[in-house]
Parts: C-alpha cells; structure tokens; sequence
C-alpha cells in the first residue's frame, strides 16, 4: 500500500461518525414504586432532538457529540427532571421520575332544563 493511501484510510477511520459521536441510553422508573415507566419524554434542548421510553422504560438518542448535554425528561403526572450529562465520559443514565399531585379546587356546575313540546 502506497504511505498516501495509508495515511488518507487512517484519517478516513477516525474522522467517522463512530469516533466522533455517542449514544444516551438508559431506563426510566417511578421512585415509589420502581416500575418501568412507558412513554416518557426524553429531550435535549441544544439539539432539537429527543425520543420517548419504550413499554419497558427503555430509551436511547443516537448520534450525540461527546460533550456535556442539558437533558429533560417529562412525562404527565410526574415531576420533570432537567440534568446535565457528561457524554465524553458516560452513554447510560437512568432516571427515578416522582409522582405529583396536584389538588384542584371545588367546582360547581349548574345547567337548567328546558322542555320544548312539539305541535
């Protein structure tokens, strides 16, 4: 192999998407209960991009660059998270989601019959 060729395969190989970028994945679970949670919103921000948990609370984001992301996570009658991760150092983070609630305020309503007679 010619030393020209051998250096452009070798810049080829580490400029790849491979080396260059990562994954986030992990599972997410109800802290009470610690039972997957399915369907939960997982976002970043910075990257427009995102995806939800799977039946059994599973979730992974491809093609991260590793570098420290703002990630959220949300999911309705649960307390959303917001957590920066280090991806140059890890690509697995688990979430503990705590259930809110929420009380609402006494509601009265009233409605008043009519009675129409046909002819």
């Amino acid at each position: 192999m010619k030393p020209i060729t051998t250096v452009i395969l070798f810049i080829i190989l580490f400029t790849t998407k491979g080396w260059t970028q990562n994954s986030l994945s992990g599972k997410i679970i109800d802290t009470k209960t610690k039972e997957t949670l399915a369907g939960v919103g997982i976002y970043i921000p910075d990257l427009k991009t995102g995806t939800v948990t799977d039946k059994e609370g599973n979730y992974k984001i491809n093609d991260l660059p590793k570098t420290k992301l703002l990630v959220r996570v949300t999911f309705i009658g649960y307390a959303g998270i917001t957590q920066t991760i280090d991806l140059s150092t890890t690509s697995t983070q688990n979430f503990e989601m705590e259930e809110t609630v929420t009380e609402m305020n006494e509601i009265v309503i009233t409605g008043t019959a009519h009675s129409t007679e046909l002819k």
